[in-house]
């Protein structure tokens, strides 16, 4: 955050710039100025061309997407909202993670498509788990992704040749498959081999 940066300018404007460029997500608090506001908009244009992922929470209630110079921007995003914590949902739609019917596992070059399938899967009324509206620290989020998958009845797994290789991903299906739950492979990329090869091959072949 740049609360406590000392200098302004130039000076800041380099430090968060440095900040974005070294940030793994960019978490975007939106409210009417924010939309307005030319740092916030250089902001959100630096973090879109360099490929960072951004999330945006909602500190206010305001039509989607902001008018003004973001409009474009975020009419590809999914936002949480963030200004009612007793309504957890993402674009009003409710958000059930403490006990959800479907993780859904997914390797984060095809984060857009597994954001689609949730906001589907959410509109059929099923509960459903995605790490990404998981806010909390890289600790709290794998006891998240461990919590969420014993509560899961089962897991949707977006397989990619990416996923099989992601360390990650393969901790999430050993662990489904030690627990016993069901795995549903769900093929994001076309292939002519079944299972994919590497570490998941045994646990997929079935």
């Amino acid at each position: 955050m740049d609360i406590g940066e000392m200098g302004g300018g130039s000076e800041l404007s380099a430090k968060i710039a440095i900040a974005i460029r070294g940030a793994k997500v960019i978490v975007c608090f939106m409210n009417k100025a924010h939309a307005q506001l030319n740092n916030c908009i250089r902001e959100v244009n630096l973090c879109v061309s360099i490929g960072k992922p951004l999330i945006p929470l909602l500190l206010e209630k305001l039509a989607w997407p902001p008018e003004g110079a973001l409009d474009s921007i975020m009419s590809e995003y999914l936002y949480i909202r963030f200004y009612d914590n007793k309504l957890n949902t993402i674009n009003d739609i409710p958000l059930e993670v403490t006990h959800p019917q479907i993780m859904i596992s997914y390797q984060w070059d095809h984060q857009a498509d597994c954001v689609n399938l949730y906001k589907q899967l959410t509109q059929l009324n099923y509960q459903c788990w995605l790490d990404i509206f998981q806010i909390g620290s890289s600790d709290s989020l794998f006891e998240k992704i461990d919590d969420g998958i014993r509560n899961a009845k089962c897991m949707l797994s977006c397989a990619t040749l990416k996923y099989t290789k992601s360390l990650n991903c393969r901790r999430e299906v050993c662990l489904v498959d030690a627990l016993g739950k069901t795995i549903i492979p769900l093929l994001l990329e076309d292939t002519d081999i079944w299972s994919p090869p590497g570490p998941m091959v045994l646990v997929f072949a079935e």
